[in-house]
Formats: C-alpha cells, sequence, structure tokens
C-alpha cells in the first residue's frame, strides 16, 4: 500500500459521517499499512452504553477511506482486526484491485450535515390518529402498533438531551 498517497487523502476521509458528529477515528501511519483506531475522548459513553454508535461511526469512517481510495486509483481494503485496549478496529492494507463501490470522492466532498435547529416530531397527539400513524408507520418503517411507543419514549428523551437543549435555546 502506498502509504504516503493515503495520507494525502485523510484530509477528505474525516468527510465520513459520525454518530452526533463526534468523528472519533483516529489513523497511524506504520510501514504498508495504516491503522484505524479511534479515541475515547470522542466516544460518548453516557448516550452511547453499548459502543453502537461508535463502531457505526467507524465504519462509514472506513467505507468512506475505501471510497476515496477507489476514487485517487489506489487498490486498498480493510482487514478487520478489533482490540479494545488498543483501540483498534482494523488495518487498511494494499490490495490487488481497487475498491469496488458506485460512490466516489465527489461524493464524500460534498457531503454535507445539516445545521439547523432541532426540529420536533409529530408528537402522540398526532400519531395517535390512525390514518397519520399508518401513513408515518409505512414512512419510518415501524410497525404500526409499535410506532406510538416509539414517540412516547423517543421523542422525550430525545427533546431531553443536553445538545438538543442548548440546539433549541440558540
Amino acid at each position: 500500500m502506498d502509504v504516503e498517497a493515503f495520507r494525502a487523502l485523510a484530509p477528505l476521509c474525516w468527510r465520513a459521517p459520525s454518530a452526533h458528529n463526534t468523528q472519533p477515528w483516529r489513523l497511524h501511519y506504520d510501514t504498508g499499512a495504516v491503522r484505524v483506531g479511534w479515541d475515547p475522548a470522542d466516544a460518548l459513553p453516557a448516550a452511547d452504553p453499548t459502543g453502537r454508535d461508535l463502531r457505526l461511526s467507524l465504519g462509514a469512517f472506513v467505507e468512506t477511506c475505501l471510497v476515496v481510495a477507489a476514487d485517487a486509483g489506489l487498490a486498498v481494503r480493510f482487514e478487520a482486526d478489533h482490540c479494545a485496549e488498543e483501540r483498534r478496529v482494523g488495518w487498511l492494507r494494499g490490495a490487488r484491485r481497487r475498491y469496488d463501490t458506485p460512490f466516489g470522492a465527489a461524493g464524500v466532498r460534498d457531503r454535507r450535515t445539516h445545521r439547523g435547529r432541532y426540529l420536533t416530531g409529530a408528537g402522540p397527539e398526532v400519531v395517535a390518529a390512525p390514518a397519520p400513524r399508518a401513513a408515518l408507520a409505512t414512512q419510518l418503517g415501524v410497525a404500526p402498533e409499535r410506532l406510538l411507543h416509539v414517540v412516547r419514549v423517543g421523542r422525550p428523551a430525545m427533546a431531553a438531551a443536553p445538545s438538543a437543549r442548548r440546539r433549541d435555546a440558540r
């Protein structure tokens, strides 16, 4: 793997999406490979006690690295090698051919994050009506009988989060 060529692409890779925009990933450049890890200071243990959002963010970052490298003509693959003690998820290494993807660096470069005010969704009073509930359930891919529970539990939890309160105060 041409580590220096990949290093030049790394700033674009950092545009990968991450849960709560924490960007927890860290790259460590070795001879012939790049170690992909995370910084626990950028994890959210209170909001993500199982580490699911952290792992999803790291997966999105790895995918973005592969897309950007392929678009630049670099043949790179990801080798999973999780080690919690070393805060490592795996390695980016040379490959026989470029990563096969319909995406490109332009899509990564044009990626944006909505920075507008928090928009509250439909409350229980709206979702309780049968017609809107069925339509919203279909749109969200949730069983209609579970939707009211999702709104009752999820909406207050989201609105009570410190980040949502700060955002709403703006």
